[in-house]
């Protein structure tokens, strides 16, 4: 089950992806953001597999690449000129690139982590995370990342059963094709007005917005999830600390520190190390359980296959006749 964290409470799991991807967020360390990105990848591909992987790491690649050429050419704070500009555009500077580069790297690992997050967090989860404290919001909200994947595949149905009778989008002149795609987005909205009459008549008639309506709650708070908790809180606070602290925060302007307390003491050397290695833990946890949960299902396996070898030995001992 490659989903483990969705085995557990869906308030461990919501935690968990606000946890890193806040860090990710106000921890502007390009080495901290790096570790949250190559493990936002590592659980993204064993989740969704490499072509999860290709695109985020693409996507990444692509953000930094902008980041850092529009901050080179618009900002020009730093105290580091690598080059003149031609005409009054003024100075590329070492820290506008650092910075950009940051940026990128971030904005790229929040994108990378809300692959996983789709994946974990279902929309029944949300629902019943959010269902009491904000109903409106959390419906409208669960009900977009619903209709999207609906939609999509709707206009291709469409799309598709219009090729079948020459009416598609590939088919003749330019204004035909123009006219054919009219025609395909007409039936999508269409479908799609007939689609939420139907949604709010099936609400209306489940008492959807009545005083004192109940609601199934399918999840329970167990020792596991207790004991996950609080690892999750441990590993945070001693982030939070060490960032509170001043090691593990990156200055930019006017010069590129990438530690702001890093003297040079082997104290301040190994705090530096225990909050980043912190974070790391912190965002492999999905990993962690996914190989205890493989370790376990592999030695119960292992044991059935004895077992079952043992009855077979016992079985042909009997047809030899021989008393075990």
């Amino acid at each position: 089950m490659r989903e483990n964290l969705s085995i557990y409470h869906p308030v461990i799991s919501f935690l968990f992806f606000v946890a890193v991807i806040i860090l990710s967020v106000i921890v502007m360390n390009p080495m901290f953001i790096g570790i949250s990105l190559i493990c936002a990848l590592i659980y993204a591909g064993y989740l969704k597999g490499v072509p999860a992987v290709k695109f985020g790491s693409g996507l990444s690649v692509s953000l930094i690449i902008l980041s850092v050429l529009f901050n080179a050419l618009l900002n020009h704070r730093g105290a580091t000129p690598l080059f003149y500009l031609p005409g009054n555009w003024g100075a590329v500077t070492f820290e506008s690139i650092m910075y950009g580069f940051t940026t990128g790297l971030m904005i790229g690992s929040v994108i990378v982590w809300f692959i996983s997050f789709n994946v974990i967090i279902s929309s029944d989860k949300l629902t019943f995370l959010f269902g009491r404290l904000l109903p409106a919001g959390s419906l409208i909200f669960i009900m977009v990342l619903r209709f999207i994947p609906r939609y999509k595949e709707q206009i291709i149905k469409i799309g598709e059963a219009q090729q079948t009778i020459g009416m598609g989008v590939n088919t003749g002149t330019f204004k035909t094709k123009i006219n054919n795609g009219a025609r395909i987005l007409s039936i999508m909205f269409t479908w799609a007005l007939e689609n939420a009459i139907q949604t709010a008549d099936s609400m209306k008639s489940r008492g959807y917005g009545l005083k004192n309506r109940t609601s199934f709650m399918a999840y329970r708070f167990t020792s596991s999830d207790k004991i996950l908790l609080s690892v999750v809180g441990i590993l945070v606070t001693s982030v939070i600390i060490v960032f509170s602290s001043g090691f593990i925060s990156s200055e930019f302007y006017p010069y590129f520190e990438l530690h702001g307390k890093l003297v040079g003491s082997p104290l301040s050397f190994w705090v530096i190390i225990y909050g980043h290695l912190c974070f790391a833990v912190l965002s492999l946890i999905p990993i962690w359980l996914g190989l205890k949960e493989y370790i376990y299902w592999r030695n119960t396996n292992n044991t059935e296959i004895d077992d079952t070898s043992g009855i077979k030995d016992m079985i042909q001992a009997q047809n030899r006749g021989v008393t075990l």
